[in-house]
Protein backbone atom coordinates (compact mmCIF):
# COMPACT_ATOMS: atom_id res chain seq x y z
CA UNK A 1 0.00 0.00 0.00
CA UNK A 2 1.05 3.18 -0.53
CA UNK A 3 2.06 5.48 1.85
CA UNK A 4 0.26 8.82 2.37
CA UNK A 5 2.42 11.54 1.49
CA UNK A 6 3.29 13.82 -1.44
CA UNK A 7 5.16 12.41 -3.86
CA UNK A 8 7.70 13.92 -6.45
CA UNK A 9 7.95 12.47 -9.66
CA UNK A 10 9.25 13.20 -13.02
CA UNK A 11 8.63 11.29 -16.55
CA UNK A 12 10.39 11.99 -19.89
CA UNK A 13 8.51 10.97 -23.06
CA UNK A 14 9.76 10.81 -26.54
CA UNK A 15 11.77 14.28 -25.68
CA UNK A 16 9.60 16.06 -23.52
CA UNK A 17 9.25 15.53 -19.78
CA UNK A 18 7.02 16.62 -17.16
CA UNK A 19 7.20 17.17 -13.51
CA UNK A 20 4.27 16.42 -11.16
CA UNK A 21 3.73 15.36 -7.57
CA UNK A 22 0.79 12.60 -5.98
CA UNK A 23 -0.92 14.04 -3.15
CA UNK A 24 -2.01 12.50 -0.09
CA UNK A 25 -5.53 13.01 -1.50
CA UNK A 26 -4.19 10.38 -4.53
CA UNK A 27 -4.42 13.58 -7.23
CA UNK A 28 -1.71 13.96 -9.02
CA UNK A 29 -0.66 17.80 -9.48
CA UNK A 30 1.62 18.81 -12.91
CA UNK A 31 4.37 22.06 -12.10
CA UNK A 32 3.36 23.14 -16.08
CA UNK A 33 -0.04 22.99 -17.39
CA UNK A 34 1.34 23.68 -21.01
CA UNK A 35 0.56 20.81 -22.72
CA UNK A 36 -2.97 20.31 -20.46
CA UNK A 37 -1.72 17.24 -18.60
CA UNK A 38 -4.61 15.35 -16.57
CA UNK A 39 -4.20 12.03 -14.39
CA UNK A 40 -7.28 10.06 -12.64
CA UNK A 41 -5.93 7.52 -10.02
CA UNK A 42 -8.75 4.61 -9.30
CA UNK A 43 -7.29 3.90 -5.87
CA UNK A 44 -8.83 0.44 -5.70
CA UNK A 45 -7.02 -1.06 -8.82
CA UNK A 46 -4.10 1.26 -9.45
CA UNK A 47 -5.47 2.12 -12.62
CA UNK A 48 -4.22 5.68 -14.46
CA UNK A 49 -6.05 6.95 -17.14
CA UNK A 50 -5.74 10.98 -18.22
CA UNK A 51 -4.59 12.91 -21.74
CA UNK A 52 -2.01 15.44 -22.68
CA UNK A 53 -1.72 18.03 -25.77
CA UNK A 54 0.67 16.87 -27.94
CA UNK A 55 2.60 19.94 -29.70
CA UNK A 56 0.38 19.98 -32.47
CA UNK A 57 -2.88 20.25 -30.32
CA UNK A 58 -4.25 17.11 -30.20
CA UNK A 59 -5.12 15.31 -26.99
CA UNK A 60 -3.60 11.93 -26.41
CA UNK A 61 -4.89 9.28 -24.30
CA UNK A 62 -2.63 7.98 -21.39
CA UNK A 63 -2.95 5.03 -19.99
CA UNK A 64 -0.79 2.98 -17.10
CA UNK A 65 -1.25 1.50 -13.36
CA UNK A 66 0.24 2.68 -10.09
CA UNK A 67 2.36 -0.02 -7.87
CA UNK A 68 5.30 0.11 -5.26
CA UNK A 69 8.19 -1.58 -6.09
CA UNK A 70 10.75 -1.53 -2.98
CA UNK A 71 8.75 0.79 -1.22
CA UNK A 72 8.88 3.76 -3.93
CA UNK A 73 5.41 4.45 -6.21
CA UNK A 74 6.15 3.48 -9.84
CA UNK A 75 3.85 4.73 -12.37
CA UNK A 76 4.06 2.63 -15.90
CA UNK A 77 2.46 3.39 -18.74
CA UNK A 78 1.25 4.51 -22.42
CA UNK A 79 0.39 7.83 -24.38
CA UNK A 80 -0.94 6.68 -27.30
CA UNK A 81 0.30 8.37 -30.29
CA UNK A 82 -0.89 8.90 -34.05
CA UNK A 83 1.63 6.29 -35.49
CA UNK A 84 2.43 4.36 -32.35
CA UNK A 85 1.99 4.04 -28.43
CA UNK A 86 5.17 5.60 -26.80
CA UNK A 87 6.19 3.94 -23.26
CA UNK A 88 7.01 5.52 -19.90
CA UNK A 89 7.69 5.45 -16.27
CA UNK A 90 7.57 8.03 -13.63
CA UNK A 91 9.66 7.41 -10.81
CA UNK A 92 10.55 9.64 -7.85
Amino acid sequence: RLQRQTMPLSTSVSGFSESLTLSTANKFNFVSLLRKPGLTLTTASGLVSGTITEPAGKARAIKGVLTQVNGLPLLRGYVVGAKRNLYFDVTP
